[in-house]
Formats: structure tokens, C-alpha cells, sequence
């Protein structure tokens, strides 16, 4: 688990499935956002290369085209870590209390209580995330079934759906903003690296994983 004075975090699979999630996921949102007309209206369209992005049926494509990695990505992931039994980033008892001590503690220069794998504040943004992207599934896949079989929906229900798959898509996009600040902070940002080659430095996990590695026995 360790090498080199560095320790083993995330796995081959899981750095592939986390970019897997992301990366279909922001197609998928670069799509979705292409539905509307704002593209066009901000002439973004007119960049070189861009001249599709206004085209709707072309967006419909490439939205069911990212849908199907992303999902299976996402389904993957869940079963991966529970026939594994890994569960660290399920939320605890506890989590708010503590993801306010930390925020205190960065604030305030002042220590940070220890942590396990996953800070308390990852694995609140885990549930938040695991929401919003079960609503836009559940959501995204009524609309595709909806529009692929000519479905008659109420007016009224139609609008409720469509107007809670817009205003998750916001959520998640804001969600994925506030997932990206957190490296902001000199704290975080080995955890950033570490979803590239898969290690931290075993002093780092010491001084802020410290749950971790001694539950691990990590030497």
C-alpha cells in the first residue's frame, strides 16, 4: 500500500470511473444546455469549429450519446464498491458538526480534527452528488422514453419534470464548481493529484488522514 513514501488512494478502476462520470457529465450538461438557444444568442456558434452547437437535433445526439457512458459509469461504480464492501464515503453521524470544525479550522489557522479516507465535507458533497444525479437519470430517462415513443404526458406534468431536470442540471453544474474550488485551498490539492496517479505522500495522510492510515496500519 505504500511506495517510495507515498500511499496507494484510489485505484486504476476508480480514477477511470470517477473520469468517466465527469467527463460524460459535463458533455452531458454542454448539451443539455444547448437545447435552449443561448449558444446562439451569445454567438458561440461562431467560433471556429462551433457552428453545430445551435443545431438541436445534433445536441439531442450528443446528449444520448454521453447519457449512456454516464450512466453506466455511475451504476458501475455503485456496484463495484459494494460487492468490495467499500463504503467510506457514505455520509456519518456527525458529518455537519465536523465539515463546520474543519471549515473553522482552515479559517481560523487553527487544527483540524482527524480525518478518516474521505474529509466529512467529500462525503456530504458524495450524497449531495449521488441526488442529483439520481434525479436527472430518473428525470432524463423519462423524457428520452417520453420523446422516443411519443408518449402523451399531461401538460402540466411535463412542465414539472422538464422544469426539475433544468433546475438539477443547474445544481449539479454548481455542485461540479464548488467540487473544483475546494483544491483551491493548499490543503486539498493533493487530494487533486491524487485522482491522476492515484497516491498522496504518506506525510500528508499522517497530518490530515491520520484516522486512515492508523486504522490501515499504514507504515
Amino acid at each position: 500500500m505504500t511506495k517510495n513514501g507515498q500511499i496507494h488512494r484510489h485505484s486504476l478502476v476508480v480514477r477511470l470511473c470517477h473520469w468517466l462520470i465527469a467527463l460524460s457529465g459535463l458533455l452531458l450538461t454542454f448539451s443539455g444546455i444547448g437545447f435552449m438557444p443561448l449558444y446562439g444568442r451569445f454567438y458561440l456558434n461562431e467560433l471556429p469549429g462551433l457552428h453545430w452547437v445551435t443545431h438541436f437535433q445534433t445536441q439531442m445526439n450528443l446528449h444520448y450519446l454521453a447519457a449512456g457512458p454516464f450512466i453506466a459509469a455511475c451504476l458501475f461504480h455503485l456496484l463495484y464498491h459494494w460487492r468490495r464492501g467499500e463504503f467510506a464515503l457514505v455520509p456519518q453521524r456527525g458529518d455537519l458538526k465536523e465539515s463546520w470544525l474543519i471549515i473553522k479550522a482552515m479559517l481560523m489557522k487553527g487544527q483540524e480534527p482527524a480525518h478518516e479516507k474521505f474529509l466529512a465535507e467529500q462525503r456530504i458533497a458524495y450524497a449531495t452528488f449521488a441526488l442529483t444525479i439520481g434525479v436527472l437519470s430518473a428525470s432524463g430517462y423519462f423524457l428520452a422514453v417520453k420523446n422516443t415513443l411519443g408518449w402523451h404526458v399531461a401538460p402540466q406534468v411535463l412542465q414539472v419534470i422538464i422544469l426539475m431536470h433544468l433546475v438539477f442540471t443547474f445544481l449539479f453544474l454548481l455542485q461540479i464548481a464548488l467540487h473544483l474550488g475546494a483544491f483551491i485551498l493548499k490543503a486539498n490539492r493533493p487530494l487533486f493529484a491524487s485522482m491522476f496517479n492515484g497516491r498522496v505522500t504518506l506525510s500528508y495522510a499522517a497530518k490530515r488522514h491520520s484516522r486512515w492510515v492508523k486504522r490501515n496500519r499504514i507504515r
